[in-house]
């Protein structure tokens, strides 16, 4: 029998390779126990002292399923993509699988079953198979519930971003996502129209704020009206004498002249 930490790859073991190595069944999981493996689900462990995070967790869910592929949340973190409330949905793994596989949700995984995922749609990251960065981003915005969370994702992913502590370049181009947003599916004309006006407001979705105080300020900016006006004719005078109308009189500057021209008189 060959030693359990051999078998293992990426430090996740799979109780399958250590029966197919000679390892009785019965006595497995008891000796895994007591060197001080890790269960990371039904049928995977992890070596001992390894830190079992969400990565682990889908690299041995890859391993028994080899037709999971990591999207939405999960391909998200992988990409770097940042997205409203994230934080909440860290322990959640999301999966897409082509059929006949079957959609199921359990407290910790989702796996979607669909029928549309070519091969340009899947890449690997960081040792796990994931949606590419536009097939990542149009599955996201087409569930977003909202426009101002579809905003946020789209522009994290067109941008050179900060995350995590890793400088990371533009995932995707603006024409890419428009042409994987233009696939005729469940919310994707939503999705287009959150698209466009990202694009009218911000040139190409290139400022929506990710922290709580820019998404404030964010939304203020969105809902204000816009008040410049186009400078009419000066007839040669210069700015700062056309700055305020006699019918407008402010308490800066032509409070200021008000206070020269009366001493003017005085004198």
């Amino acid at each position: 029998m060959y030693e359990l930490a051999t078998l293992a790859r990426g430090g996740v073991l799979l109780t399958v390779w250590a029966v197919a190595a000679g390892w009785p069944p019965g006595r497995l999981a008891g000796r895994l126990r007591r060197e001080g493996w890790q269960r990371i689900c039904r049928g995977a462990w992890a070596v001992p002292g390894k830190e079992v995070d969400w990565r682990v967790r889908a690299t041995a869910l890859q391993l028994l399923r080899p037709e999971l592929v990591c999207s939405h949340g999960t391909a998200a973190g992988l990409h770097r993509i940042e997205r409203l409330g994230a934080a909440e949905w860290i322990d959640l793994l999301e999966f897409t699988a082509l059929r006949p596989a079957r959609s199921t949700r359990g407290d910790r995984i989702r796996v979607r079953a669909t029928a549309h995922l070519t091969d340009r749609d899947r890449t690997t990251r960081r040792g796990l198979r994931t949606t590419t960065p536009a097939r990542t981003v149009g599955d996201l915005i087409r569930g977003c519930a909202g426009r101002e969370e579809a905003v946020v994702t789209a522009d994290s992913a067109l941008a050179r971003r900060m995350v995590g502590g890793v400088r990371r370049e533009a995932l995707v181009r603006y024409e890419e996502l428009a042409a994987e947003l233009a696939a005729p599916r469940r919310g994707a004309a939503r999705a287009r129209a959150w698209l466009r006006r990202c694009a009218r407001r911000t040139g190409g979705c290139s400022s929506a704020p990710t922290s709580s105080s820019g998404r404030r300020a964010w939304r203020s900016r969105s809902r204000a009206t816009p008040s410049t006006a186009p400078a009419g004719p000066t007839n040669g005078t210069s700015p700062a004498s056309t700055r305020c109308s006699p019918a407008r009189r402010c308490g800066g500057c032509c409070g200021s002249r008000r206070g020269r021209s009366s001493t003017a008189r005085t004198a």
